[in-house]
């Protein structure tokens, strides 16, 4: 056991650096140093008598038990329940939007408009079935914030010109810390430019507490 302390070690310290730096806020970025913490106590724990280590391993026993209770009863059982599901509250209000609201080309025709796509694209899709446009993806992919803007203003005309309504999320309005950290101020240069032009004639919509998002009507609706 004594071999594995140094590289567990090692492991937990270049993890915790680097995630000190790197979205500290998000928790699931820490669940490696977490584990690396329990292996070094039970290295540590598990070098003496065998006597003790039995009794220590009644202790670590115990311990998961009561582990397993406390985050079952605490998170998991609230994480099972739909209504809990935070990108489950944000996204219903779109889909319900979409499947009331875009009736030219049937339901789950509109474009939704994500500043940050991760997680919040699946909802999207699999709740409401409406196409899904991320500013973050884009930009990922041409890499040019002028390339980004036309190519994005481009796909909004289109779904405009072909009659269907563009809800676009706050979070693709006024960016996201994560976006930012990754793109910093290109990602605002997108976004400015590319909604200019529809400032004046879109509409704010905040259906629930925290959830707002910007409606451009497809013309003549």
């Amino acid at each position: 056991p004594a071999k594995l302390v140094l590289p567990t070690a090692v492991w937990l310290g270049v993890y915790t650096l680097f995630f000190f730096f790197w979205e500290p806020h998000n928790v699931e970025f820490w669940i490696p140093q977490s584990v690396c913490v329990w292996l070094l106590v039970v290295l540590f724990w598990s070098a003496g008598p065998a006597g003790q280590v039995r009794r220590r391993s009644a202790f670590f026993a115990v311990l998961a038990a009561l582990l397993l209770g406390i985050n079952y009863f605490g998170t998991i059982r609230f994480a099972q329940d739909p209504d809990r599901d935070i990108y489950r509250y944000a996204v219903q209000p779109l889909a319900a939007e979409v499947a009331l609201g875009d009736p030219p080309a049937g339901p789950g025709q509109a474009l939704v408009v994500l500043g940050r796509s991760h997680l919040m694209r699946d909802y999207v899709t699999y709740l409401s079935g409406a196409r899904v446009l991320g500013i973050d993806e884009t930009l990922a992919e041409v890499g040019d914030a002028e390339a980004a803007t036309a190519q994005l203003r481009d796909s909004v005309e289109v779904a405009l010109r072909t009659g269907h309504d563009v809800l676009v999320l706050a979070s693709a309005v006024e960016p996201e810390a994560q976006v930012h950290l990754r793109f910093g101020a290109t990602m605002d240069s997108v976004t400015t430019a590319l909604w200019r032009p529809y400032r004046a004639t879109w509409s704010r919509e905040t259906p629930v507490p925290g959830v707002t998002y910007y409606r451009i009507d497809a013309p003549g609706r």
